[in-house]
């Protein structure tokens, strides 16, 4: 557990977020499984919660196999679930935010070694086969990080502004700034390209293994302008460039928030 300590002005602007970290356990059940061995279950984890964080505030069972948890001095919230395969889940819900209402600036922050030592804890006292500790997500957050993968995967981005967001007559138009990746342009929360894609955009071209010097060029989208920039380094005699949303859209408003576009320069007229 860590004491965190914040010096709060009027200038300072405190971002509030909720964590929510999963923990997964597999255990043997006992022959007979029933409501005495479910108790059993329950009294191990509950004490085990007790010796974490305190003895809670208040605890509803809204079924047998179902436990919520509040602990209000710290600012948490656990929900238990026992199922009948064996899988025992544990849900750790945490506020962070800003206690200046009860004119206290510091507050406890619970820390992936504390969730793991929560896990270990309870292994112990089920005695499971398996137990996993599952990062947590940070919700509440200004700008929303995850994106979904086309597998249903998430990934975590460390985004930190929003540089533009504007809804089109075609589509939603995001542009958000990483300290990784540099600016990012998503479209309808799909992620598009990023400053750091230009070696895709060298790909898309050959690589320098095409040649299109004085050459007639064709490319069907490339709204961010990237391709277009790197074409026109390799003197085509001209490049045709068809967007459906040229004009009102994505090129005005990638053209609006830096010359370089996503992954080259957008400097160039309509035509």
């Amino acid at each position: 557990m860590t004491q965190v300590k914040r010096s709060l002005s009027s200038n300072t602007q405190v971002i509030m977020s909720v964590k929510q970290t999963l923990l997964d356990f597999n255990i043997n059940l006992p022959v007979p499984f029933n409501e005495k061995s479910i108790m059993n279950i329950k009294r191990n984890i509950t004490e085990v919660l007790q010796e974490m964080f305190g003895t809670e505030d208040s605890m509803f069972e809204p079924k047998p196999n179902t436990m919520l948890f509040l602990f209000d001095k710290t600012e948490m919230q656990c929900t238990v679930r026992i199922f009948p395969d064996g899988l025992v889940t544990v849900d750790v819900v945490q506020y962070i935010g800003d206690n200046t209402a009860n004119n206290n600036n510091s507050y406890t922050i619970w820390t992936k070694d504390d969730m793991v030592d929560l896990r270990d804890r309870i292994k112990t006292r089920l005695s499971c086969s398996n137990a996993r500790y599952i990062p947590p997500i940070t919700r509440g957050r200004e700008i929303c990080c995850y994106r979904e993968t086309s597998d249903d995967r998430i990934i975590e981005y460390d985004f930190d502004r929003v540089v533009s967001s504007e809804q089109s007559p075609y589509q939603h138009v995001l542009i958000v700034h990483s300290p990784q990746f540099g600016n990012m342009l998503i479209l309808d929360e799909i992620e598009m390209i990023a400053e750091s894609d230009l070696v895709y955009t060298q790909a898309l071209l050959g690589n320098g293994r095409e040649d299109y010097n004085d050459k007639s060029v064709l490319i069907l989208g490339g709204g961010d302008g990237g391709v277009l920039h790197e074409l026109l380094k390799q003197n085509p005699r001209s490049v045709v460039m068809v967007e459906i949303s040229f004009k009102k859209d994505l090129m005005s408003i990638v053209r609006g928030w830096s010359k370089k576009g996503i992954s080259g320069s957008s400097d160039f007229g309509h035509g």
